[in-house]
């Protein structure tokens, strides 16, 4: 992630924002960098709602007076992709000058015409799963190996098995360095926060 500003996601959970499955990216941001997150998008929630303290907004143009910079896909799909009405939401972020942050497997920088109305914009499409596997082990190995020189700083509950699906468990370790860095590491996944 690159920029000198400070980012401020809107989080986009269109339709999911209240499934604890679906809305594990969300849920998982709203933990470790809630400060960052000015509003989640849900159409689908009434007027007024909340989650944690962030305001639910029904449109990226209700989002726009919060000041975000950075929309987040923050839902995890059946299969990695898209529905199909997301298509045009993801498009109107970039088009309000969003850069757009995407977990799924599915790439936007795969989409010749989101690619183009970015660089229109001037916005970045970030496809996080497209994260060199080198750069993000490198990372999160340092930070393990800092941790060993001297005590760690680990929430009370570090280790904590989920069912997350049928058939699948999955642990995560949240490994906080000086309170200012985190990384969530699972079973086969890594993803950097910050």
């Amino acid at each position: 992630m690159s920029g000198s500003r400070e980012t401020r996601y809107l989080i986009l959970a269109e339709g999911f924002s209240l499934d604890a499955h679906y809305g594990k990216t969300m849920r998982g941001v709203l933990r470790y960098r809630r400060d960052d997150v000015v509003a989640i998008l849900d159409s689908t929630r009434g007027a007024g709602a909340t989650e944690d303290g962030v305001p639910v907004v029904a449109t990226v143009g209700d989002a726009l007076r919060l000041g975000p910079n950075t929309a987040l896909v923050g839902v995890a799909t059946q299969g990695g992709r898209f529905p199909p009405a997301w298509l045009e939401l993801l498009r109107a972020c970039v088009e309000n000058g969003l850069h757009v942050e995407n977990g799924l497997h599915v790439f936007l920088a795969d989409d010749p015409e989101l690619r183009e109305l970015a660089a229109r914009h001037g916005v970045e499409l970030r496809d996080l799963r497209g994260t060199e596997p080198q750069q993000i082990r490198e990372h999160v190995l340092g930070v393990l190996a800092q941790q060993r020189r001297r005590p760690a700083k680990l929430p009370r509950r570090a280790a904590q098995p989920r069912r997350q699906a049928p058939g699948r468990h999955v642990a995560h370790l949240g490994v906080v360095q000086g309170g200012e860095e985190a990384a969530l590491l699972q079973v086969g996944v890594v993803v950097y926060l910050g």
